[in-house]
């Protein structure tokens, strides 16, 4: 929902985005202590190229190239990130945690 964007802190007049409780309500946590949204409920995302950018000045052209260096090691960081969270499936689904759970909810 449009309702959950909120302005960005120090971005720009455009720039939007869900707070940290919102994206945990709507998400899973993760053992390291980090929050994935399930994949049903992403609806597509956006790669914007900055790296080809349309004619504008100098220094619209010096943010452009300073937002891609920083597009590209986010983008780094998010194929690490994507590279852990495809071993941690791995390992989990070759796990019986029926046990586990069985555990967890005798607790309760």
């Amino acid at each position: 929902s449009p309702l959950a964007l909120q302005p960005a802190p120090g971005g720009r007049d455009n720039a939007k985005v869900v707070t940290k409780a919102t994206f945990q309500d709507l998400s899973l946590p993760h053992e390291d202590g980090n929050f994935f949204l399930h994949p049903s409920a992403i609806l597509g995302s956006f790669l914007i190229r900055t790296s080809n950018p349309l004619e504008c000045d100098a220094q619209s052209l010096e943010e452009a190239e300073s937002e891609v260096l920083s597009d590209e090691a986010i983008r780094i960081e998010i194929d690490q990130t994507l590279t852990r969270l495809a071993a941690n499936t791995a390992y989990f689904a070759s796990k019986d945690t029926s046990s586990a759970v069985n555990t967890f909810l005798k607790r309760k």
